[in-house]
């Protein structure tokens, strides 16, 4: 067997610790400025950086990501899925209709904010992504049953 070379592994050991160090602190994540999320006076000059609609953008886009991704497994096995349970499709169509208004509905109201940003509009965007939020446990939901059906059969 042979003998780690202790010289070779101090200094990897050192290396590695001086990179740690040399890394700047972790910081909390911020927009910088001039971005997409940063509204103008009217001399076109940036006055802030808008987290509210960052963060609203942020959490839509995966509330509507989670429930895509549910309507796209339920599409690319479709055949399966109506074989175990037919009522599934049923009611996932009734998600896709709901889904698909409220992305019509986000993108209304995001652009009226971004053309006049007010508390209301916020609020606005705020209530849709609530509604969006609140079809993300019921599509995965209709899943359930037919992916535990699935992940039994050997």
């Amino acid at each position: 067997m042979k003998k780690p070379n202790r010289i070779l592994e101090a200094v990897l050991v050192m290396a590695m610790l001086i990179a740690t160090l040399a890394l700047p602190a972790c910081k909390a994540p911020r927009l910088e400025p001039g971005g997409v999320y940063a509204p103008t006076n009217e001399l076109g000059q940036v006055v802030y950086a808008d987290t509210g609609l960052a963060l609203a953008d942020a959490s839509y886009q995966l509330a509507y990501d989670t429930v895509s991704a549910v309507l796209k497994f339920e599409r690319d096995n479709r055949a399966t899925i109506w074989a175990l349970s037919p009522e599934v499709k049923k009611a996932l169509d009734k998600v896709r209709e709901q889904g698909n208004a409220l992305n019509l509905r986000w993108a209304e109201a995001r652009y009226l904010y971004k053309q006049n940003p007010t508390p209301a509009g916020l609020t606005a965007l705020q209530t849709i992504l609530a509604e969006i939020q609140r079809l993300v446990p019921v599509a995965q939901q209709q899943l359930a049953p037919v992916t535990s059906t699935l992940t039994q059969q050997p």
